[in-house]
């Protein structure tokens, strides 16, 4: 879709050895991410790469996996 694709270049190139604090419902861009931050009711649950909190984190796991439930299955992050 042309909006993650310009999220992507986004950080593959302008964005590119800058910090940029990025919030968002989109799962997809998490894993472009060098750092995710997961709060949960407010707190903190979460600090890592993407693939570090899927392999550490059981709530960060379960939120990935609830959220999919409503998305394209050709968009599923985790197997």
């Amino acid at each position: 879709n042309t909006e993650q694709a310009m999220i992507e270049s986004l950080f593959r190139g302008r964005w590119k050895d800058r910090v940029v604090l990025f919030a968002t419902h989109r799962l997809l861009t998490l894993p472009l991410a060098d750092r995710v931050l997961f709060f949960k009711d407010g707190t903190l649950a979460g600090d890592g790469s993407f693939e570090e909190l899927v392999k550490t984190s059981s709530e960060f796991r379960s939120f990935i996996q609830e959220v999919q439930k409503t998305e394209e299955p050709k968009n599923a992050l985790l197997s």
